[in-house]
């Protein structure tokens, strides 16, 4: 088992040799067990890229009774990434419903996971009129569903806006922005 307190940012670096050896941030994790060490990055890794990962050789991880695990690297490429671009496959309330209350939640689902960076209250809006009425932009842990919340106001018509700065995991975008009324 690997000692908690030996885990920290540099326990595992990765670095894109195709992009000249830039590193490629993120954040590490072990497991409850002290087993699984993790390393999570911090945006989708670039497609068809060639990446080193490299384990305790900046900063020693040690096991329990304090003896360093050695330095570990290995090198892989990643895939060719999608080149088909999200689709928002339902919204709920649907377009021109009616009868909708102020607290109604608004939710889009997509036909593929969004990159969660792009996931934000700039791409995805809520208006009555010309206002924007701030929504409270949340997503599902798979990333395919985006929840806005907030009050809206009675007796109006709501306008839910996603803009073409939507991605996915493979950087394509949303083909054109989307929008819906209820």
């Amino acid at each position: 088992a690997v000692y908690p307190a030996s885990v920290n940012s540099t326990s595992v670096q990765l670095y894109n040799l195709s992009d000249n050896y830039n590193p490629i941030g993120g954040s590490t994790s072990l497991s409850s067990d002290g087993v699984t060490l993790t390393f999570t990055p911090a945006s989708p890794l670039p497609p068809n890229a060639t990446i080193e990962a490299d384990v305790s050789c900046y900063y020693q991880v040690e096991d329990l009774a304090g003896n360093g695990f050695p330095c570990n690297s290995a090198i892989f490429t990643t895939g060719a990434g999608s080149t088909t671009s999200p689709q928002i496959v339902s919204v709920m309330p649907g377009d021109g419903s009616t009868a909708v209350g102020p607290g109604a939640i608004v939710t889009l689902s997509f036909n593929e996971s969004l990159d969660p960076n792009t996931i934000n209250s700039q791409n995805f809006q809520v208006f009555s009129g010309y206002t924007n009425l701030g929504a409270y932009v949340s997503r599902s842990s798979d990333n395919r569903m985006v929840m806005l919340s907030g009050r809206w106001p009675y007796a109006s018509t709501i306008t839910v806006i996603v803009n073409n700065g939507v991605l996915d995991l493979s950087g394509n975008p949303l083909t054109s922005a989307f929008r819906s009324s209820f």
